[in-house]
């Protein structure tokens, strides 16, 4: 698991102001919870998360200023899910056709 919070722990105040933490999708890539707790102890430290929030509900159940979790619906737009019902459609048409 990448410690990523680890190497911002040791940064200036100064530092904080202007690092961003932000996580599209791989919450399995950084310890969550430590993540956490180093912005809740440094307020000018802020994050964003792109994640499954279920799967933190725990730690995310607390509304702070300088996190922000926004859901992880990849590609569940109507527009993906058109292309993806075609996909099989067409694939299914393939296998038959075999």
């Amino acid at each position: 698991m990448l410690k990523a919070y680890s190497i911002i722990k040791n940064l200036d105040k100064k530092a904080c102001e202007i690092i961003r933490n932000i996580n599209t999708s791989r919450g399995e890539l950084v310890d969550m919870t430590e993540l956490i707790k180093y912005a809740d102890e440094n307020k000018t430290f802020n994050v964003g998360l792109d994640i499954d929030a279920e799967n933190y509900k725990d730690i995310l159940n607390v509304k702070r200023n300088n996190v922000i979790v926004t859901p992880h619906i990849a590609g569940v737009t109507k527009e993906a899910v058109e292309r993806m019902d075609v996909e099989v459609v067409n694939r299914l048409v393939e296998y038959i056709k075999k």
